[in-house]
């Protein structure tokens, strides 16, 4: 098993959904992404806190730079996905980070 075994599955459905086509996701997820790890401690669930770690190597390691860090990389990256061109370049770089690390 490893640690992304570990991610509750929703959790990483949300960030893979975020990372690829732009979707919002819930408090906690949103929090996580935006880099702001006290608001994610009090929006976590008991699986996602005991989780809390391994989403951020996990955010880090699979998802395009472009898409997290701070709140108005959240907000950029979700209305880049207006532009169809645009979605899917991002989709494509998704793919690409999550499947070569």
């Amino acid at each position: 098993m490893t640690y992304i075994d570990r991610i509750p599955p929703l959790v990483k459905q949300a960030l893979d959904n975020h990372a690829e086509y732009g979707h919002r996701c819930g408090s906690f997820v949103t929090a996580v992404l935006e880099n702001d790890f006290q608001t994610a401690i009090g929006c976590a669930g008991p699986d996602s806190m005991a989780s809390l770690k391994k989403i951020a190597i996990y955010v880090h390691n699979n998802l395009p730079s472009q898409c997290y860090g701070s709140t108005e990389k959240v907000r950029e990256w979700r209305e880049s996905f207006s532009d169809m061109e645009t979605a899917e370049s991002n989709a494509a770089l998704a793919r690409s980070v999550r499947e070569n690390g």
